[in-house]
């Protein structure tokens, strides 16, 4: 079942989430989900980088999932899609 799940950045400023990871409007990126912090916040592994959102409804471990970025720098809309597990 694909589920997709609006997410609020931990913002260090304008496109910056924390982790480093740049939040752009226009990014889209796949990612596993590495864990559920305290507070709502899901942390997300990239090949690069580590991201954590605020989310309202937590995402199972290990879940692969496409992070969307869209809007504007300021007010930028984050979603999170699940990916299907591949068929055997």
């Amino acid at each position: 079942m694909v589920e997709t799940v609006s997410a609020q950045p931990l913002t260090l400023g304008p496109g910056i989430a924390a982790g480093s990871q740049r939040l752009e409007p226009g990014l889209e990126l796949k990612a596993k989900v590495e864990a559920n912090l305290p507070g709502g916040v899901v942390r997300l592994a990239t090949a690069d980088a580590k991201i954590d959102l605020r989310v309202r409804t937590p995402l199972p471990p290990g879940t692969e999932v496409v992070v969307t970025v869209t809007g504007s720098r300021q007010n930028p809309a984050i979603q999170i899609t699940t990916v299907p597990p591949p068929r055997s």
